[in-house]
């Protein structure tokens, strides 16, 4: 797992971020996966479940899907009617939901990972919460920066990046592509064994929503 793609965000159309995270989800290849926003947007303008987790499709391909965030008292309802959304927009036998939450009011993670009976085979990390400026191509947008990480040796999600990533670079570089250079000194710990350290130490405090 040594591919690395850096997203720019700089038009509303264009949003690569979601697009890959949807894309993981409905691999069904992919059997695990941790969701973290400190946001899910789910109001009476917005509900980001309805808009964009509609389109998960997995051919009765289950798949295990732990959401962790940050929840003020303010943002505790948004949260329960996004839980509450996800689970009546995706098909109960293929999409299995866990809702965690991160205790206190000082985090604010963007983290997804997904996995392939326990090996990461893509993840993101990024500054892109779950609402509709980060992650959808309605209205106005967010100018983010959102680093994605891909398993090139597996076929399908090696394809389905090459698909959102495209051919031609924009006037203004929104995505750069390299990686993950495991000879530098300060990468010498293989990409998918920090991805599953990141995700252990997430879930080990986090607390049943």
């Amino acid at each position: 797992m040594n591919r690395v793609a850096i997203f720019l965000r700089s038009k509303l159309k264009a949003n690569r971020f979601s697009d890959a995270v949807l894309a993981a989800l409905n691999q069904t290849n992919i059997d695990s996966a941790i969701l973290c926003s400190g946001f899910f947007q789910e109001d009476s303008s917005y509900r980001v479940s309805h808009r964009k987790f509609s389109g998960i499709t997995r051919c009765c391909s289950k798949i295990d899907l732990t959401t962790v965030g940050y929840y003020s008292s303010r943002d505790k309802k948004k949260c329960q009617t996004f839980l509450t959304g996800l689970k009546a927009v995706t098909c109960p036998i293929c999409v299995n939901v866990k809702s965690l939450r991160m205790p206190g009011d000082r985090w604010h993670a963007k983290v997804f990972i997904a996995k392939e009976q326990g090996a990461p085979v893509f993840a993101a990390i990024g500054s892109s919460n779950i609402t509709r400026r980060a992650f959808d191509t309605y209205k106005s947008f967010n100018y983010e920066c959102d680093v994605l990480f891909w398993d090139e040796s597996k076929a399908y999600m090696n394809d389905e990046m090459q698909t959102i990533l495209g051919e031609q670079s924009d006037e203004f570089p929104s995505v750069i592509v390299t990686n993950y250079d495991q000879t530098h000194p300060t990468s010498r710990v293989p990409l998918n064994q920090r991805l599953l350290a990141l995700e252990k130490e997430i879930l080990a405090k986090a607390v049943i929503f």
